[in-house]
């Protein structure tokens, strides 16, 4: 793309600098291109803002821009701007009394698209704000999975934002003491009790030796782990790091199959769990700590998980409901980055093929999924029109890769990854459906016997 029309899209968020009320100069926060170091690099700010005038992607735009201007408009509308910017202490203090719902990863993908200092000010005082209502209770969330999801966001935020320098000395320093406290927390969820009394992860007696909960063992030791590496100088990092070098692996060698199933047995909940695992991969390289995807066999089994949600992938570009899930989208931007990193344009292809099929105006899910659409990459689509996967128990056979082609699905057995010798439910994961022997079929794209919903036990499946 030409200089001149890199400058024409940044305009399509331009309006933000003027939709909402002008700072005066004193004010004024300085703007920067961000420089990511964590989740993104450099070179995917480039994309995004190349990305910005493509015709397939104008409506995505307009959705940033639309979420952007509102976010912004109601928080300057509350907190006006101030003739200089409000301390660090004003900031944790809104937190704590008014505790905010943070959207900062949208306003942080506006900012790299278009970086004002308008809305570096805004992504500047929702971040550190967002410490402060963790401080009233040291925690985001009173749980692993969620604690950790809410971490996770913030610091793919925070990334942005600290990479443009938005952030002052101080505003630096309490991120970093929150962030400790956050892997404190977070390391108690890594804990599975062996104690009689069936103590378990801080109250999940009722989950302890009944189901099966993968997801906030990885988000919790993921994000634990990135804050160890972005944080190496804190006296506990290096066993944090350890931990996380050490668990991380062995849960995706023993709790996503040797055919790519994930060992909860739903898609929804393999969407942030893989999610969790990648994301630390991810920064790991960035970072300069460990490229795991430099390792043959740990990249064979992040190919193994894609290949199982890739094929799971229907003509209409939704997935079948997996266990406690819906006939969604998930996982799109997953397959394209992974794609990208292993080197296989078929995951690339079949990943946009779901956003330009069940996306309207390919709408991602959040706005900071645009980072990861990359519509300039290579893109070839599968060729293999059938695949078994015997360890979570799916046969899948079509005519083609495209929408009008025909498909089928038997759900032939249960999943017996990851389970515990002492499980005493039916369902072996707590996130899986009584749904063996399901089928589900299209006929030149039109869904014959689909399974649409996230029911739990099997009140509305298509059983043979």
């Amino acid at each position: 793309m030409t200089l001149p029309s890199f400058r024409i899209a940044l305009v399509i968020v331009a309006t933000l600098t003027v939709s909402c009320c002008t700072m005066p100069a004193s004010g004024a926060v300085s703007s920067a291109d961000p420089k990511p170091r964590l989740y993104l690099t450099a070179a995917d700010v480039t994309r995004l803002r190349q990305q910005a005038m493509l015709p397939e992607l104008t409506t995505a735009y307009a959705d940033l821009e639309k979420k952007t201007t509102k976010s912004v408009e109601a928080w300057l509308k509350k907190y006006p701007v101030t003739p200089e910017p409000r301390s660090t202490a004003e900031l944790l203090a809104i937190g704590k009394r008014d505790r905010p719902g943070s959207d900062a990863k949208t306003i942080a993908t506006a900012y790299a698209l278009h970086p004002t200092p308008q809305l570096g000010r805004v992504l500047r005082e929702k971040l550190v704000a967002a410490i402060g209502v963790r401080q009233v209770n040291n925690y985001w969330a009173n749980d692993g999975i969620h604690e950790g999801e809410a971490a996770m966001q913030f610091l793919e935020a925070y990334d942005l934002g600290s990479g443009a320098s938005l952030l002052s000395a101080t505003d630096q320093q309490v991120v970093k003491e929150e962030m400790r406290r956050c892997a404190h927390f977070l390391n108690g969820w890594m804990l599975d009790s062996w104690w009689p009394d069936e103590r378990f992860s801080q109250g999940y007696v009722e989950y302890y030796r009944t189901v099966y909960c993968l997801n906030f063992h990885v988000f919790a030791t993921s994000v634990m782990g990135t804050i160890a590496m972005l944080y190496p100088d804190l006296p506990e990092s290096s066993e944090w790091l350890r931990s996380a070098q050490s668990e991380l692996p062995k849960l995706l060698f023993t709790e996503f199959g040797l055919d790519g199933g994930y060992g909860e047995d739903s898609l929804h909940y393999w969407h942030p769990t893989f999610r969790a695992l990648f994301q630390f991969m991810v920064a790991s390289r960035n970072l300069g700590v460990r490229d795991y995807f430099a390792d043959p066999a740990i990249s064979d089994a992040i190919r193994r998980t894609l290949a199982w949600r890739m094929n799971l992938t229907e003509p209409d570009g939704r997935s079948y409901a997996v266990g406690d899930s819906d006939h969604d989208t998930v996982g799109a931007e997953y397959l394209i980055q992974g794609g990208k990193i292993l080197n296989e344009p078929m995951f690339v292809w079949v990943g946009r093929s779901i956003i330009e099929r069940a996306r309207p105006g390919m709408i991602p899910d959040e706005p900071y999924d645009l980072f990861q659409d990359a519509l300039g990459e290579p893109a070839a689509a599968p060729t293999d029109l059938s695949a078994n996967h015997p360890f979570s128990g799916y046969g899948i056979f079509r005519s083609g890769w495209g929408p009008q082609d025909n498909y089928l699905l038997l759900k032939y057995g249960t999943t017996f990854i990851g389970r515990r010798e002492d499980e005493t439910n039916l369902v072996i994961s707590g996130h899986a459906h009584a749904d063996a022997l399901e089928l589900e079929m299209y006929y030149k794209g039109i869904p014959i016997t689909v399974d649409r919903k996230s029911t739990r036990l099997n009140s509305s499946h298509a059983n043979i």
